[in-house]
């Protein structure tokens, strides 16, 4: 919790990027935020990731109903991690 709130800081001070929309993306997922986890996720993969975030943030779309998009995610995470 704490650190969400620290890196939600620093995107209002304009100073975030892929890894701090990463970082508050899975505080969000480890607190079981889905919706604020979704959306960082959305701004963190907006630059390239490793596979384990393209997992996270499919977890959370399916936990919205999101199947589609999380399918999408899904299919990132799968190109990367081709054995797993």
């Amino acid at each position: 919790v704490d650190a969400a709130q620290e890196y939600l800081k620093l995107t209002e001070k304009g100073k975030a990027d892929g890894y701090v929309y990463k970082q508050l993306a899975d505080s969000y997922f480890n607190t079981f935020n889905a919706s604020e986890a979704s959306k960082w996720y959305a701004r963190a993969v907006e630059t390239p990731q490793d596979a384990e975030t393209y997992y996270r943030y499919a977890q959370m779309l399916k936990a919205q109903g999101k199947y589609e998009e999380a399918n999408k995610q899904m299919q990132s995470f799968a190109s990367k991690a081709p054995n797993d």
